[in-house]
């Protein structure tokens, strides 16, 4: 699939959290959100994804959970 949903568990002194993606050679963020799910779109299948959550209170006071994903071609 092209897609992927990340989902991540409360951080009780978070105020929001930053999802990054590692894309070519350097980590982009993706959003910022208060949510703690997040879909990633338009990736391609068969495709090996990192992805970073940093759980952020106020402005890069953060902790990070790493997130390592595989799509597949959709059948």
């Amino acid at each position: 699939y092209n897609s992927v949903t990340l989902t991540w568990s409360k951080n009780t002194t978070a105020d929001k959290y930053r999802v990054y993606i590692y894309k070519g050679g350097k980590w982009v963020k993706l959003t910022e959100t208060t949510k703690l799910t997040y879909t990633v779109k338009s990736l391609k299948p068969n495709t090996k994804y990192n992805f970073r959550i940093f759980a952020v209170k106020g402005n890069v006071y953060g902790a990070y959970t790493a997130v390592s994903t595989m799509t597949v071609k959709k059948k």
